[in-house]
């Protein structure tokens, strides 16, 4: 008699084992599923280190492209080529060196991050009419411009991978022109002031900056 009670208990105690390391296995199970699928979706969000963009209404009086690369967290680092040639722009060519700071935790890849800039800027002006540029030899001249500004700018992602971005950037600049006094108004006229023609808003030596562009985070 004692001895079928113990067989019981016994047995009684292995079923409740066996019960109780089911769900415990699941729920493991699930924890682990969890887990890896956070991992996962983490993974999901790129932590790229290169950043391509591009300003597509450059493309009214020429074009503006740069390159960013990540150096440490929040910070890129890289260039800007900028050349106006048509639409009756001053012809130009430029390169910025240029520092980005992204504010607010997390990958720059987020659906939404503004951002700081500072710019220095160094370029000509090539291909210029002269005072005497309607005499029958035709004269052309050059000028240099060096120069340096700030701006704030938002960047906002458009796919769901968080690769392709739009952003628009608003800065100040400073640029001082070598030769100014000698240079001629956009149209070749004595009356109009070269300070107004070189300092307009689709020059690279203008006081303001307003762009909206594209970039590829990669």
């Amino acid at each position: 008699m004692k001895s079928n009670l113990l067989r019981n208990l016994l047995l009684g105690s292995l079923a409740l084992i066996a019960f109780s390391a089911k769900p415990l296995q699941a729920q493991t199970t699930e924890g682990t599923r969890v887990v890896y699928t956070q991992a996962m979706e983490s993974a999901r969000i790129p932590s790229p280190s290169n950043m391509f963009y591009f300003k597509p209404l450059s493309l009214l009086y020429g074009a503006q492209l740069g390159y960013l690369r990540n150096v440490r967290e929040q910070v890129y680092v890289g260039s800007e080529f900028a050349l106006t040639a048509w639409n009756g722009a001053p012809k130009s060519i430029m390169a910025a060196p240029t520092l980005r700071y992204y504010f607010g935790q997390g990958p720059m890849a987020q659906t939404i991050a503004f951002f700081l800039s500072l710019k220095g800027q160094i370029g000509c002006y090539y291909d210029l009419p002269t005072k005497d540029s309607y005499t029958p030899e035709g004269n052309r001249s050059a000028a240099l411009f060096v120069g340096a500004g700030a701006g704030v700018g938002l960047h906002v992602a458009i796919d769901k991978a968080s690769r392709f971005h739009v952003f628009a950037e608003g800065a100040l600049r400073f640029s001082h022109i070598q030769g100014q006094e000698e240079m001629p108004s956009l149209e070749g006229s004595e009356n109009l002031s070269s300070t107004i023609t070189y300092y307009a808003m689709m020059s690279p030596t203008s006081p303001t900056e307003f762009t909206i562009g594209i970039s590829y985070l990669f």
